[in-house]
């Protein structure tokens, strides 16, 4: 007879069970045999026993299967092996029968299905469904299996069964079916059984395992210590939802309603119950030897209570009864709604330091954390947990884990797998090369990254290895913007550097001298790669497939390095010879495809890790697995939303369960709730319950998981609050961003510990000036000052200040690669392509010489697009070349200069002479920067005045062309420029070429809107950015304002004067 002890708490279990144990066993060496659901329960009974008695040692601690699998091998003799059966070997095994069963008439359906199946993918996922179902047959469905194999069905099922038992039907159903037989003759020994099993904390158990407990309870001590939320009979609840389903189900069958023999009981416990319930209706049925120790829950805090009605079976909701006061302190239950997974986990840990500071023997240890899938958590809990200062550092630690979301080195195995029908872009292949593992293997430096970047950026590199690559993934496309492509051109570059095409190669040369190891260790990547492009593309049998796979792991990983990788290789070598040994063991002989081997890795590298922390003295994270009911102090449910709690598993159409259900059969919903109700019982002193309930973009509401609602509704109906409903009082609204003033108000509940996020103390104000007084002098060297860094700092004076004073670097190129070939170039790229056209011109090339290196270049787009726009630019290079010819006549050679100007030494060179004057060109608008680069270079010019040209200048745009006359006294204008020069070095200066020139413009039309043509060109419009937007302003103005004085008066002294010396035909710009 089995010993029947029940509790609600799980402690108490455990002291029944040290009691049991203190009854020494026949023979003292055998290990005691405690059954449990999972390690982890097994990992805390073996922390509490040896912390109740002082030691634990001698235990085994096996699943209910691994139990099951024992009394069958005590009872049956020698059992057979059942490696076949298992389920991974059993899918490889369903995969080797398809294609011949297929032919059979009974499987139209799924040949139908199969069809298309050019890679086998389909085939592989089926059998990968059908394994499974065939294992819950096994557990829940023995009897019906026998059946099968006696020739009672002929549905396709059947069939694929007997096909899968042809040549060993001692599998476990058979064991069962052999079992009972023994059982019904009165042949079971106690033999081979353990003199005494525990079964601890057992809420649930499949019928077919229950039965072998009660057989094996006749031959040996069994003692089940059952987890039993409520002390009253319970079996026959039905929550208000369940009771109108089966009340229109009697309607429609013409049944009589029989609703009085049902109890609604607590809400709670019957809606979330259907599991514990259906386990203790099982318990009835059974003979046996009942010890109840249900305990009263301590306190009354709001938790306390609700444990308590649930275990008395109190239904506080039923008309009649007054709702009971909440007090206000009352934190024990808590719903915290937030905008996003990041901003839970950063609530989290401010609640975990409000807790500890609350309660000083609060242990990390006392707190677990879990979320529907922890994985969408992982990312966010390592940067809030792992990044927190040491005085607020929490110890912290994550389970149920998969190897592919723990290291790198899975996804990039993953993605070496998907070279076949990889697009091979520039952005994924250098993320492979930065994986730490394939860089010491190519042994490149982690800072040499950056060059190798630059160079893909520089080669035109965007995606596909070559042009067969390309025609492989059915694309006619030229080698264009392809890893060849490019690489060829950086090897040509290197050996002969910038200059003709040579066989239709445009050489880049992007690797300097010093660089050619490292250019030669990129091209032995990118040849190993299309080697293994190549290799991966047919289909092997599986023991072809471990000798490549191990191979390419030797080609691209290098076993030495941190840590983590020296960890994570061996690993990926034993799951590559683990799953593809279970093909081989499943006696598959088939050849595999490359897209089934990639989807078989990605179910194994996704699968939970074993072995992982739990319970390691630290806060543990963890998925919401049923049988997880370890207490703690303080529980923390993340991710309750209404789309991911329950979580929804639909059964297969095939799925013979879902269609007869039984007592005691499995339900992913049912499973969840009783999760939810078995986290609320297992909690001590706090339950939180977080959810995303805000939406990021609008801040509508987003409904909560309907568990929390059952929840919060139960609450309402049975509690009052001065807030006025009592979960209102329980909830918190937190804002959207860490650093909201809201988090710092003080509100209990909310208030964050994040300094870094504290705002200002005070009223609020602008933020205080980029500097408050200028820097001091850089010393005589700023009065060495050359033409080309006076000419660049007029050109932006705040930017020229940021980076030679402060050492800024604003980055105006985007860092990510490009990744897909041109279409349309980028305003700057289409520039760059028509001052090339230009200068191309005016050298004398024709348009053909052109369009080819352009092409070789991959500057143009492919095809007809590309021929298009170098036309258009073309002719706007004709344009601008005819315009621009005339005025290239008498070339004068290029001038030095070494000039004092009060005090200022000028050096330099002056180039694009000739007898006219100095002449400029620019394939683009007229910019206030080439109005000051030629006024500048003009200067100069004049105050050098040679004889053999005229000190007269020209700078030639698209939309017009500027004439400067000679300056009377240039010495004058350079020494101003200078010493506002000197200033800008000081401080940011209030000079910005476009929006002072604009404010000059209007200011000499004489109407009064300087202000406003300043603005409108400083703010921009409609797809029109201002200058205001550039980034070194909005750093160096921060909290000030840029268009009060002086800069009219900058804008009048800088562009005052070119504008008197402009030619009167171009006085008004």
């Amino acid at each position: 007879m089995i010993k029947l002890h029940q509790s609600n708490r799980l402690e108490r279990l455990l002291a029944l069970l040290c009691a049991v144990l203190d009854e020494p066993p026949a023979d003292p060496l055998a290990p005691e045999m405690i059954v449990v659901q999972n390690p982890g329960m097994a990992r805390w009974l073996s922390q509490q026993i040896a912390l109740q008695t002082g030691i634990a040692a001698n235990f085994v601690f096996p699943l209910p299967a691994r139990f099951a699998w024992q009394v069958f091998a005590s009872q049956l003799g020698e059992l057979p092996e059942q490696v076949g059966f298992e389920r991974s070997v059993m899918q490889w095994r369903i995969l080797g029968l398809l294609p011949e069963l297929c032919r059979d008439r009974r499987f139209a359906e799924v040949a139908g299905y199969l069809r298309d199946d050019r890679d086998g993918r389909k085939a592989f996922q089926l059998a990968g469904r059908l394994s499974d179902l065939f294992d819950q047959y096994l557990v829940f469905r023995p009897e019906m299996l026998i059946e099968w194999e006696e020739g009672r069905d002929e549905q396709w099922q059947a069939e694929l069964w007997r096909r899968l038992t042809a040549s060993n039907r001692r599998h476990r159903a058979r064991l069962v079916h052999d079992f009972r037989k023994l059982r019904q003759r009165g042949g079971l020994s106690p033999a081979g059984l353990p003199r005494r099993v525990c079964f601890f904390g057992i809420s649930s158990l499949a019928p077919v395992y229950l039965e072998l407990v009660d057989a094996v309870s006749a031959l040996t001590e069994v003692h089940l210590l059952h987890l039993s939320p409520c002390r009253h009979y319970w079996g026959d609840l039905a929550s208000a939802g369940e009771m109108a389903r089966k009340r229109a189900a009697w309607r429609r069958r013409q049944k009589t309603d029989v609703s009085e023999y049902f109890e609604a009981g607590n809400p709670l416990l019957a809606s979330l119950g259907t599991v514990g319930r259906e386990f203790f209706r099982q318990l009835v049925d059974l003979q046996v030897q009942e010890n109840e120790q249900y305990v009263k829950p301590e306190g009354r805090s709001l938790l306390a209570r609700l444990q308590d009605d649930i275990l008395d079976l109190v239904d506080r909701t039923e008309p009649g009864r007054e709702p009971l006061p909440l007090a206000a302190a009352d934190r024990s239950i808590q719903f915290h709604v937030c905008h996003s997974p990041l901003r839970e986990i950063e609530v989290l840990h401010d609640r975990l330091l409000d807790l500890f500071t609350a309660g000083a023997d609060l242990k990390p240890a006392d707190i677990l954390v879990m979320a529907p899938d922890i994985e969408t958590y992982a990312p966010a809990v390592a940067a809030v947990f792992g990044a927190a200062a040491a005085e607020k550092r929490i110890p912290w630690s994550l389970a149920d884990r998969s190897f592919r979301e723990e290291q790198s080195l899975a996804g990039t195995f993953l993605f070496l797998l998907d070279l076949p029908t990889n697009r091979c872009a520039a952005p994924a292949v250098l993320s492979l090369l930065e994986t730490p593992a394939v860089r010491r293997r190519f042994a490149v430096e982690e800072e040499e990254l950056a060059r190798v970047r630059a160079w893909l950026r520089e080669s035109g590199i965007r995606w596909g290895l070559d042009a067969g690559h390309r025609r492989e993934l059915g694309l006619e496309m030229s080698g264009l913007h392809t890893w060849s492509f490019g690489l060829d051109r950086l090897l040509l570059g290197y050996i002969a550097g910038a200059g003709e095409l040579y066989q239709g190669i445009a050489p880049c040369a992007a690797a300097a001298g010093g660089e050619a190891a490292l250019l030669g260790r990129l091209a032995e990547f990118l040849d190993r790669l299309r080697d293994w492009h190549g290799r991966l593309r047919e289909a092997r049998s599986a023991g072809d497939w471990t000798e490549l796979l191990l191979r390419l792991l030797d080609d691209f990983f290098a076993p030495a390095g941190d840590e983590d990788d020296h960890d994570a290789l061996p690993e990926l070598r034993e799951t590559i010879v683990d799953c593809l040994g279970q093909c081989q063991r499943a006696g598959f002989a088939g050849l595999l495809s490359p897209v089934v081997i990639k989807t078989c890795f990605e179910q194994a590298l996704s699968a939970p890790s074993p072995g992982q922390a739990f319970l390691s003295g630290r806060v543990t994270f963890c998925n919401m697995v049923p049988m997880r009911s370890v207490p703690f102090r303080v529980i923390w449910l993340l991710g309750m939303n209404d789309s991911d709690y329950p979580r929804n598993q639909r059964p297969a159409t095939f799925d013979l369960m879902a269609g007869t259900p039984r007592l005691g059969d499995r339900n992913r919903r049912n499973d969840d709730r009783y999760l939810f109700l078995e986290a609320l019982l297992s909690a001590r002193e706090v339950l939180a319950v977080s959810r995303v309930g805000r939406d990021r973009r609008d801040n509508s509401v987003r409904p909560p998981s309907v568990v929390v609602a059952e929840l919060q509704d139960y609450i309402d109906r049975s509690f009052s609050s001065d807030a006025g409903r009592a979960c209102r009082q329980l909830t918190v609204e937190h804002p959207l961003q860490p650093f909201s003033p809201r988090c710092f108000d003080g509100s209990p509940g909310r208030a964050s510990y994040a300094e870094q996020w504290l705002p200002i103390p005070g009223p609020a104000t602008e933020p205080p000036p980029f500097l408050s007084s200028p820097l001091p002098a850089a010393g005589e060297e700023q009065r060495q000052v050359a033409v080309k860094d006076l000419v660049r700092f007029w050109s932006h004076p705040v930017r020229f200040f940021l980076q030679e004073r402060l050492g800024l670097r604003l980055r105006a190129a985007d860092e990510l690669l490009p990744e897909n070939e041109p279409f349309l170039p980028e305003p700057l790229q289409r520039y760059a392509l028509g001052q090339a056209a230009v200068a191309a011109v005016l050298a004398g090339q024709g348009n053909e010489e052109q369009l080819q290196w352009l092409q070789a270049t991959g500057a143009l787009p492919h095809g007809s697009f590309g021929v298009n726009l170098f036309h258009e630019l073309a002719r706007l290079a004709a344009g601008l070349a005819a315009t621009v010819t005339p005025l290239l006549a008498d070339p004068v050679a290029a001038l030095d200069v070494a000039a004092e100007i009060d005090g200022f030494q000028l050096s330099g060179r002056l180039d694009g002479l000739y007898g006219g004057g100095c002449v400029r060109y620019r394939a683009a608008r007229l910019k206030g920067r080439d109005l000051l680069s030629l006024w500048l270079q003009h200067l100069v010019l004049n105050l050098l005045a040679p004889r053999q040209c005229a000190l007269k200048s020209c700078h030639v745009a698209t939309d017009r062309t500027v004439r400067l006359r000679p300056v009377a006294d240039p010495g004058a204008e350079l020494r101003q420029l200078l010493e506002l020069y000197r200033q800008g070095l000081g401080e940011p200066l209030r000079f910005y070429p476009e929006t002072s020139r604009a404010w000059l413009e209007a200011w000499r039309a004489g109407k009064g809107r300087e202000a406003e043509a300043a603005k409108k060109t400083w703010t921009g419009g409609f797809r029109r950015p201002g200058e205001g937007e550039d980034p070194a302003y909005r750093i160096a103005f921060q909290g000030d304002h840029p268009l009060e004085s002086p800069f009219p008066a900058l804008a009048q002294a800088v562009f005052g004067p070119l504008f008197a010396h402009l030619e009167d035909d171009d006085a008004d710009l």
